[in-house]
Protein backbone atom coordinates (compact mmCIF):
# COMPACT_ATOMS: atom_id res chain seq x y z
CA UNK A 1 0.00 0.00 0.00
CA UNK A 2 1.11 3.36 -0.52
CA UNK A 3 1.33 6.28 1.85
CA UNK A 4 0.60 10.10 1.15
CA UNK A 5 3.03 12.69 1.77
CA UNK A 6 0.82 15.90 0.46
CA UNK A 7 -2.61 15.40 1.62
CA UNK A 8 -3.40 19.00 0.30
CA UNK A 9 -4.33 17.75 -3.56
CA UNK A 10 -3.21 19.99 -6.57
CA UNK A 11 -6.10 21.58 -7.97
CA UNK A 12 -5.81 20.61 -11.71
CA UNK A 13 -7.42 17.75 -13.81
CA UNK A 14 -3.58 16.59 -13.50
CA UNK A 15 -3.57 15.47 -10.42
CA UNK A 16 -0.32 14.01 -8.72
CA UNK A 17 0.72 13.45 -4.80
CA UNK A 18 3.87 12.29 -3.43
CA UNK A 19 3.90 8.96 -1.40
CA UNK A 20 6.08 6.25 -0.04
CA UNK A 21 6.28 2.88 -1.36
CA UNK A 22 8.78 0.62 0.75
CA UNK A 23 10.28 3.89 2.05
CA UNK A 24 11.42 5.55 -1.10
CA UNK A 25 9.43 8.34 -2.23
CA UNK A 26 7.49 8.27 -5.43
CA UNK A 27 4.65 9.70 -7.50
CA UNK A 28 1.00 8.61 -6.65
CA UNK A 29 -2.25 9.17 -9.05
CA UNK A 30 -4.95 10.89 -7.23
CA UNK A 31 -7.39 9.81 -9.30
CA UNK A 32 -7.57 7.02 -12.14
CA UNK A 33 -6.54 7.31 -15.61
CA UNK A 34 -7.41 5.48 -18.75
CA UNK A 35 -4.83 5.10 -21.80
CA UNK A 36 -4.51 8.06 -23.47
CA UNK A 37 -5.75 10.31 -20.63
CA UNK A 38 -3.30 13.24 -19.85
CA UNK A 39 -1.54 13.12 -16.27
CA UNK A 40 1.01 15.84 -15.80
CA UNK A 41 2.54 18.24 -18.09
CA UNK A 42 6.30 18.91 -16.57
CA UNK A 43 7.06 22.31 -15.54
CA UNK A 44 9.97 23.42 -14.26
CA UNK A 45 13.21 24.88 -16.44
CA UNK A 46 14.47 23.52 -19.23
CA UNK A 47 18.45 22.61 -19.15
CA UNK A 48 20.92 21.97 -22.52
CA UNK A 49 22.75 19.19 -20.07
CA UNK A 50 20.92 16.37 -18.25
CA UNK A 51 21.39 15.86 -14.27
CA UNK A 52 20.04 12.88 -12.48
CA UNK A 53 16.09 14.13 -11.95
CA UNK A 54 15.75 15.45 -15.27
CA UNK A 55 13.64 14.26 -18.18
CA UNK A 56 14.60 14.93 -21.40
CA UNK A 57 12.01 16.42 -23.84
CA UNK A 58 13.69 17.08 -26.67
CA UNK A 59 17.61 17.26 -28.43
CA UNK A 60 19.47 19.01 -25.79
CA UNK A 61 16.08 19.89 -23.56
CA UNK A 62 16.04 18.29 -19.81
CA UNK A 63 13.38 19.48 -17.95
CA UNK A 64 13.76 19.96 -14.28
CA UNK A 65 12.43 21.38 -11.08
CA UNK A 66 13.82 24.88 -10.42
CA UNK A 67 17.11 25.22 -8.78
CA UNK A 68 16.77 26.43 -4.64
CA UNK A 69 12.77 24.37 -4.70
CA UNK A 70 11.84 23.99 -1.42
CA UNK A 71 10.80 20.60 -0.12
CA UNK A 72 6.93 21.95 -0.06
CA UNK A 73 7.94 23.50 -3.73
CA UNK A 74 8.57 20.15 -4.96
CA UNK A 75 5.60 18.22 -3.26
CA UNK A 76 3.01 20.92 -4.48
CA UNK A 77 4.52 21.95 -7.88
CA UNK A 78 6.83 19.34 -9.25
CA UNK A 79 5.47 16.53 -8.32
CA UNK A 80 6.87 14.72 -11.46
CA UNK A 81 10.23 14.88 -9.95
CA UNK A 82 8.97 11.66 -7.79
CA UNK A 83 8.33 9.65 -10.81
CA UNK A 84 10.11 6.69 -10.69
CA UNK A 85 11.20 4.21 -13.22
CA UNK A 86 9.55 0.90 -14.23
CA UNK A 87 10.55 -1.37 -16.73
CA UNK A 88 6.85 -2.21 -17.48
CA UNK A 89 5.68 1.75 -16.95
CA UNK A 90 1.50 2.62 -16.69
CA UNK A 91 2.29 5.80 -18.34
CA UNK A 92 4.76 7.47 -20.75
CA UNK A 93 5.79 11.01 -22.36
CA UNK A 94 5.03 12.80 -25.37
CA UNK A 95 6.75 15.94 -25.13
CA UNK A 96 6.38 17.35 -21.73
CA UNK A 97 3.12 15.65 -21.30
CA UNK A 98 3.04 12.58 -19.46
CA UNK A 99 0.01 10.50 -20.50
CA UNK A 100 -1.16 6.84 -19.37
CA UNK A 101 -0.78 3.67 -21.13
CA UNK A 102 -2.19 1.39 -18.95
CA UNK A 103 -5.11 1.71 -16.36
CA UNK A 104 -4.32 3.17 -13.36
CA UNK A 105 -6.30 3.43 -10.01
CA UNK A 106 -6.49 6.40 -7.45
CA UNK A 107 -3.47 5.81 -4.97
CA UNK A 108 -1.44 3.68 -8.04
CA UNK A 109 2.26 4.74 -8.09
CA UNK A 110 2.90 6.31 -11.48
CA UNK A 111 5.98 4.59 -13.47
CA UNK A 112 7.68 5.34 -16.58
CA UNK A 113 10.53 3.85 -18.06
CA UNK A 114 13.70 6.12 -18.13
CA UNK A 115 15.30 4.68 -21.23
CA UNK A 116 12.12 5.74 -23.61
CA UNK A 117 13.23 9.84 -23.04
CA UNK A 118 17.03 9.15 -22.55
CA UNK A 119 19.34 7.69 -25.49
CA UNK A 120 22.11 7.41 -22.36
CA UNK A 121 21.13 8.53 -18.77
CA UNK A 122 22.64 11.04 -16.76
CA UNK A 123 23.80 8.61 -13.99
CA UNK A 124 23.52 4.68 -14.37
CA UNK A 125 21.06 2.49 -12.11
CA UNK A 126 20.25 -0.81 -11.06
CA UNK A 127 16.79 -1.67 -11.77
CA UNK A 128 14.76 -2.81 -8.86
CA UNK A 129 11.01 -2.76 -10.55
CA UNK A 130 10.05 -6.62 -10.60
CA UNK A 131 9.38 -6.73 -14.12
CA UNK A 132 9.44 -9.79 -15.67
CA UNK A 133 11.14 -8.10 -18.50
CA UNK A 134 13.38 -6.23 -16.34
CA UNK A 135 16.50 -4.44 -17.89
CA UNK A 136 18.68 -4.67 -14.65
CA UNK A 137 21.16 -1.72 -15.54
CA UNK A 138 19.04 1.52 -16.65
CA UNK A 139 21.88 3.65 -18.58
CA UNK A 140 19.67 4.32 -21.52
CA UNK A 141 17.84 3.75 -25.12
CA UNK A 142 21.18 2.86 -26.56
CA UNK A 143 22.18 -0.06 -24.48
CA UNK A 144 19.39 -1.46 -25.08
CA UNK A 145 18.78 -4.76 -26.89
CA UNK A 146 16.76 -4.89 -29.87
CA UNK A 147 14.32 -7.38 -27.89
CA UNK A 148 13.97 -4.52 -25.74
CA UNK A 149 13.30 -1.63 -27.81
CA UNK A 150 10.91 -3.52 -29.84
CA UNK A 151 8.81 -3.83 -26.57
CA UNK A 152 8.83 -0.01 -26.03
CA UNK A 153 8.72 1.28 -29.25
CA UNK A 154 5.51 3.12 -29.21
CA UNK A 155 6.43 5.03 -26.41
CA UNK A 156 10.39 6.02 -26.92
CA UNK A 157 10.41 9.66 -27.85
CA UNK A 158 11.74 10.71 -30.99
CA UNK A 159 14.87 12.61 -30.18
CA UNK A 160 15.87 9.08 -28.54
CA UNK A 161 15.17 7.51 -31.81
CA UNK A 162 17.69 10.29 -33.45
CA UNK A 163 19.96 10.40 -31.57
CA UNK A 164 20.23 6.64 -32.11
CA UNK A 165 20.47 7.29 -35.72
CA UNK A 166 23.27 9.98 -35.52
CA UNK A 167 25.76 7.10 -33.79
Amino acid sequence: MTDFVNQSLPQTAAELAVGTNNGQLCAIATRSYAPGDEIVWLTGTVEARPSRYSVQVGVDQHVEPPMGAGLEEMIDSHTWRYMNHSCDPNSAFRGRTLYAIKPIAAGDEVRFHYAATEYEMAEAFTCRCGAAACVGEVRGYRFLTEEQKRRMAEHVQPHVLAAGQDK
